[in-house]
């Protein structure tokens, strides 16, 4: 028997004109960095919405359904430079997401979600992007999940175009093809093993390299052990390997290799009581692995790898009117004081010594408006949020909070993902942020999002005007 349920998702921005309330990245916008944090809270929202299985007499069941999101994001000094022109004063995403789900005895799962995006642009003329563009419709997401809990090594394979993570995703996390293996080793222990290709047409992490457009071609294998057995916690330990796939020597630049080869091993402890008001968790990463010298600067060579990264943090929620919640993150990513450039390899790569710059394929939270990668920083996070109409059956759902970062460098010499950072300080600023989210009804969701990041002494006085932040979004579901 077959049991249809639709349901399809709207998400629009209430597009409110603040004058105040303004949106910057340091990095160009639509990078591919921008555009995974976008992916991660996508997924972080949609699942609370859940499918649920199918009643235990039906053996096959259908289902499907989308989503569209109207993603508005309004930029202001992205340069940190209040005296030049944004290049881009706006965005406007439409993402239409449709997706079907066949499941049979709950054993067998085939999944597959279309996507097609279109954006609008407000730009100067100095910009080299296009006003609109479409991108799609294609593949989003399509795999083959088979689950046999019950044999005696239990099951859980999944093939095909997935999302595939690790640890806490900081090291990699990314929808790509792949193949992933979990099984559980008694009743306290699983064990999860992948093998993944980057998207061909992914652009390349490192921009340096000629045509780095759409040349993102990796290959990722890791596994990851946790155990349970511990009162209410969690501890987890896994390996990541990353191999570039692309040519050694670009035929535009035939003495600098751009090949980045790493590997990733982390250790890991999580709280994993729901009902407990204390959360917290700790990750330790160290990068090894093999980098080339920029010979912009210096002859080529090829340089061992050694960075670490770091990521601590507690919640903890208080039983009071109001509901409130405080939260402190620490996290911290190496960096190399011969870096001016976290990611490119050429005019601002490694030149001498060991690369002890934090490269990672995953994604980290760290702040709406100077959102940084989590390399050659330390990075300090406090949260503070409440519902502040609970007693108001209406409100009852609104959650309300601000955020403050400290950033600071690892090295002073060397650079971060905002360049703008140019000169050699430990001060790179902080930033204040605030937010709204509101369960309008069952089906209906509401948030926005305002930050505003101060530049410190790493800025020089051309470039250190304050960077804004905001975008509002609604959605509903049916």
């Amino acid at each position: 028997m077959v049991k249809y349920k639709f349901s399809f998702i709207i998400a629009f921005s209430a597009l409110i004109t603040i004058n105040s309330a303004y949106y910057g990245l340091a990095a160009s916008i639509d990078t591919t960095e921008e555009q995974k944090l976008i992916e991660e809270e996508n997924r972080r929202e949609l699942k609370d919405i859940p499918i649920k299985p199918p009643v235990k007499e039906k053996v096959f069941s259908l289902r499907y359904g989308g989503w569209f999101t109207t993603l508005f994001r309004d930029y202001a000094d992205l340069d940190n430079d209040a005296g030049v022109k944004d290049l881009t004063s706006w965005i406007l995403t439409e993402d239409l997401r449709l997706w079907s789900q066949i499941n049979y005895n709950n054993e067998y799962i085939l999944y597959a979600r279309l996507k097609h995006l279109y954006t609008r642009r407000d730009i100067s003329s100095l910009s080299t992007n296009y006003r609109s563009d479409y991108d799609g419709p294609h593949l989003d997401m399509a795999y083959l999940n088979i689950n046999k809990p019950k044999w005696k090594v239990p099951v859980d394979l999944t093939v095909g175009r997935q999302y595939l993570f690790i640890g806490r995703g900081i090291a990699y996390s990314d929808v790509n093809y792949g193949v992933k293996f979990k099984t559980n080793i008694g009743r306290k222990a699983y064990i999860k093993s992948f093998i993944s290709q980057s998207d061909e047409n992914e652009d390349n992490i490192d921009e340096s390299v000629p045509n780095y457009k759409k040349t993102g071609s990796r290959l990722f294998a890791g596994a990851e052990l946790a155990y349970s057995g511990l009162k209410d916690n969690l501890i987890y330990g896994f390996v990541l390997i990353q191999k570039d796939k692309n040519p050694r020597f670009p035929p535009e630049t035939p003495t600098q290799s751009y090949r980045y080869n790493s590997e990733y091993y982390g250790l890991g402890l999580q709280s994993i009581n729901p009902k407990s008001k204390l959360s917290y968790w700790l990750e330790a990463i160290n990068e090894q692995g093999k980098s080339h010298t920029d010979t912009a600067s210096v002859d080529l060579d090829e340089k061992n790898i050694n960075a670490w990264a770091v990521d601590a943090g507690l919640n903890y929620k208080i039983n009071l009117p109001l509901k409130p919640g405080f939260e402190f993150e620490y996290a911290y990513g190496s960096g190399d004081k011969d870096r001016t450039s976290v990611t490119d390899t050429r005019s601002g790569g490694n030149l001498y010594g060991d690369d002890t710059n934090f490269l990672y394929f995953g994604s980290f939270f760290s702040g709406y408006a100077l959102a940084p990668r989590l390399s050659n920083l330390h990075i300090y996070k406090l949260d503070f949020s409440l519902r502040p109409f609970e007693k108001i059956k209406l409100w009852k759902n609104i959650v309300c909070g601000v955020k403050y970062f400290k950033y600071r460098k690892d090295k002073k010499s060397g650079g971060i993902y905002d360049t703008e950072a140019t000169l050699s300080s430990l001060d790179v600023g902080q930033e204040a942020d605030a937010y709204f989210y509101w369960q309008v009804k069952k089906n209906i969701y509401w948030s926005s999002r305002f930050g505003i990041f101060l530049p410190g002494d790493a800025y020089p006085s051309t470039t250190n005007d304050n960077t804004k932040y905001f975008y509002s979004r609604l959605m509903i579901t049916f």
